[in-house]
C-alpha cells in the first residue's frame, strides 16, 4: 500500500465520523425541536463524532465508501403531526448533509482562488485534499440514505405513508432486506446506482465554485 492510498484512508476516518456526527445530530435536533425527548435522553443531542459511532457502518464507509452510523433512536409520538414528524425528522439529516457539502465546496474554492497565496503549497494541498474527501463522504451517506432499507432515513419515510399493517410488514423482512443490500454493496451494484447521482453533485458544485471565484 503506498504512501498516496495511505493518506486518503488517514484523511477519510475523521471525514467519515464528522459526516456521521452531522447527519445524526441533525435527525436528532430536528426531532427533538418536534417535541421528542428521546435523543436528550439517549445523549444524542450532540455533535460528538464517538456519540454515533457504529463500527460496522464505519468499516462499510471506509472501505466501499457507503455505511451508516449509529441510529438516533425517535419518538412519533410527541410529534404534533406523526407522519409529517416523522418525514421532516428522516429528510432532514439527507439535507443537511448536502447543504453541509455545499459549503465545504465553497470554501475549497475560497482556498482554491484566494487563500493559496497565504498557505504554504502543501498545506494548501493537504486542506483541500481532506475538504474534498469530507464532501464526498457527506454526499455518499446523504444519497444512500435514501434507500428505504433501515437504518436508512429513506426506510422510516417510507413507511411514515404506509398503513401500519404494511409497514408492520416491511419491519418483518427487514433482516432480508439489508442482507440483500449489504450483498448490492459487495458487489458494487449500489455504487454503480449512487456514483453518477454524486458525480452531479461535484459537476454542480464545480461548476458554481468557477461562476463564483473565477
Amino acid at each position: 500500500m503506498n504512501a498516496d492510498i495511505l493518506v486518503t484512508y488517514a484523511m477519510s476516518v475523521p471525514a467519515i465520523l464528522l459526516a456521521v456526527a452531522v447527519h445524526e445530530f441533525t435527525k436528532a435536533l430536528t426531532s427533538t425541536i418536534l417535541g421528542d425527548t428521546a435523543p436528550k435522553n439517549d445523549r444524542r443531542l450532540t455533535l460528538n463524532p464517538f456519540n454515533h459511532f457504529e463500527p460496522i457502518g464505519f468499516i462499510f464507509m471506509l472501505f466501499l465508501g457507503f455505511g451508516w452510523g449509529k441510529p438516533v433512536r425517535t419518538s412519533g409520538v410527541y410529534y404534533k403531526n406523526r407522519k409529517l414528524g416523522t418525514v421532516i425528522t428522516y429528510t432532514a439529516p439527507i439535507l443537511a448533509n448536502i447543504v453541509f457539502s455545499l459549503a465545504l465546496a465553497l470554501l475549497n474554492g475560497l482556498i482554491l482562488f484566494y487563500l493559496k497565496d497565504y498557505l504554504d503549497y502543501e498545506v494548501s494541498y493537504y486542506i483541500k485534499r481532506f475538504i474534498s474527501i469530507f464532501i464526498q463522504y457527506n454526499l455518499n451517506l446523504a444519497v444512500f440514505n435514501i434507500i428505504p432499507v433501515a437504518p436508512l432515513c429513506g426506510n422510516r419515510i417510507m413507511t411514515a405513508f404506509m398503513t401500519p399493517n404494511n409497514a408492520l410488514k416491511v419491519t418483518q423482512y427487514e433482516k432480508v432486506f439489508q442482507i440483500i443490500l449489504v450483498m448490492l454493496m459487495l458487489f458494487g451494484f449500489v455504487g454503480s446506482v449512487i456514483n453518477p447521482i454524486i458525480n452531479c453533485f461535484i459537476d454542480f458544485y464545480n461548476s458554481l465554485i468557477w461562476i463564483l471565484f473565477y
